[in-house]
């Protein structure tokens, strides 16, 4: 079990991550990363247009059940069903979605491994 202050702090740290640091964007007047427009270009120059899931009430179960298990701190379930879901369609807008959550709880999953070594 983790001590009530390494329990605020993780939680602080997550609050970050999922709100964007909003406390952050407002003094340094910058917007995070997850909420920049797309770098990523399509055939023809233009930004890339999102593409369907191949299975999208497949690609929707596996990404509710990351959010199920990562709301139940079972973090490497959550990664493993956010990876499901970006298989099922990785430029689809959930599989994009599913994408930025990956990135967070890699970082979630970091930060509780650094505090197992205190």
């Amino acid at each position: 079990m983790i001590n009530s202050s390494k329990g605020l702090a993780l939680f602080l740290s997550m609050a970050c991550l999922f709100s964007g640091c909003a406390y952050v964007q407002k003094m340094t007047g910058r917007k995070s990363a997850t909420h920049s427009k797309s770098s990523h270009k399509g055939a023809k120059g233009g930004p890339a247009k999102p593409q369907p899931a191949a299975d999208p009430a497949a690609q929707q179960r596996a990404y509710d059940m990351g959010m199920r298990y990562y709301s139940e701190e079972k973090y490497v379930e959550a990664k493993k069903a956010w990876q499901q879901a970006v298989q099922f369609g990785p430029n689809s807008p959930l599989g994009a979605k599913a994408q930025e959550y990956l990135k967070k709880t890699d970082q979630v999953l970091k930060t509780l491994q650094e505090m197992e070594k205190k």
